[in-house]
């Protein structure tokens, strides 16, 4: 997709996809996007330990993954897990962000719960994943649709890929556009959610690639 970002703050949005800096006139920022552009974290680390947000050692998470072991047999796969966690949580707009263990007990929320969901179940299972913030391109009505969205990465084959259960029965292809790693996941973690505000994204055109026109 050949998109245009229009944004507060085009510089911000620049250093957050790793791309050249258009300068201070710019009113929106080109960026192509092909094959899925991972995220580059603050610090390395396993993303393999329990913490505030992503709580798996908490008794509802290990209950929630005894489900999930007597669903099939271990080691799971991406899809096994992202079709798990979309069965047992039900789509409840507007809830924010619930840790991990809450969302293990009340089994519903929006795309952050069921990220952290997944991403609490994946590290439970000996796979490193972690909580990624940015857009979701989709199509719609023949034109595209983009909004903020939360969804899981897991690092399996040596690379990230996109683990997200909470648009797991969309039929179209989704394009997303990470801007960031959730890496503070302690009590601060919704600052650091919230940071990610600087270099968000207001407007998206989707440009065709064959004509360069307009499609949404």
């Amino acid at each position: 997709l050949q998109l245009q970002l229009y944004g507060h703050d085009i510089g911000a949005l620049a250093r957050a996809l790793r791309v050249a800096d258009p300068g201070s006139g710019a009113t929106h920022l080109d960026y192509t996007l092909r094959e899925y552009p991972v995220s580059a974290p603050a610090s390395e680390r396993s993303w393999l330990e329990p913490s505030f947000v992503i709580d798996f050692d908490q008794p509802a998470v290990a209950s929630l993954h005894d489900e999930l072991r007597q669903s099939g047999d271990g080691p799971y796969s991406r899809a096994q897990l992202v079709q798990f966690v979309a069965r047992v949580v039900d789509e409840s707009p507007g809830r924010g962000w619930d840790v991990a263990s809450r969302v293990a007990t009340r089994r519903d929320g929006d795309c952050t719960e069921h990220a952290v969901l997944l991403t609490a179940l994946a590290r439970r299972s000996g796979i490193p994943a972690r909580v990624v913030m940015g857009l979701a391109i989709v199509p719609a009505n023949g034109s595209y649709a983009s909004y903020g969205h939360a969804w899981t990465e897991l690092h399996v084959g040596g690379r990230w890929v996109v683990a997200d259960a909470a648009l797991a029965g969309l039929v179209a292809p989704v394009g997303y556009l990470p801007l960031g790693v959730l890496e503070q996941e302690g009590p601060g973690f919704f600052v650091s959610a919230a940071a990610f505000m600087q270099h968000w994204v207001q407007r998206v055109v989707v440009v065709e690639a064959a004509d360069r026109r307009p499609a949404a």
